[in-house]
């Protein structure tokens, strides 16, 4: 089961933010397809940008492995935003590995994952985080809240 991970400012804003995976979070279900559906892979519904959402699901096709994947928090370096993405990793034929770069719409900054693990279950320090609602740094993280599938 995935987590729910509340993130709180001081002057009272908090976010909340999905991390881990959910009960249908199989490599087939998430790659190749949904097998209680019988549709289209998890992918598609759980990344935003399609060019690489095709590309990861190009590299499958063509024997590209699964080595972990599941929903992150990530920071942007310029902002100090943070944003909710899913992430993975697909190895290659060549034994390289390929990961989503996903970058800040406003500035073009590529973001930086804060898991510490590729089970998404820790994180590194929310010290550069930036409040989108008062500006102040230091956003401290709740814990786990709850729990989704």
């Amino acid at each position: 089961m995935g987590k729910i991970i509340e993130v709180r400012c001081k002057c009272g804003h908090k976010e909340e933010f999905l991390t881990g995976t959910g009960i249908m979070y199989s490599p087939m279900n998430v790659f190749t397809c949904c097998l209680r559906t019988g549709g289209d892979p998890l992918l598609l519904s759980v990344m935003r940008k399609s060019a690489m959402r095709d590309r990861a699901l190009e590299l499958i096709r063509n024997g590209a492995q699964p080595l972990g994947f599941g929903h992150t928090i990530m920071i942007s370096p310029k902002t100090g935003r943070l944003y909710s993405r899913f992430m993975f990793e697909l190895m290659l034929d060549d034994g390289t590995v390929w990961r989503p770069e996903y970058r800040e719409s406003r500035t073009g900054a590529v973001l930086k994952d804060l898991a510490e693990d590729s089970f998404f279950d820790s994180f590194k320090s929310l010290s550069d985080a930036v409040c989108p609602e008062c500006g102040r740094k230091g956003l401290m993280t709740a814990g786990e809240t709850d729990e989704w599938s």
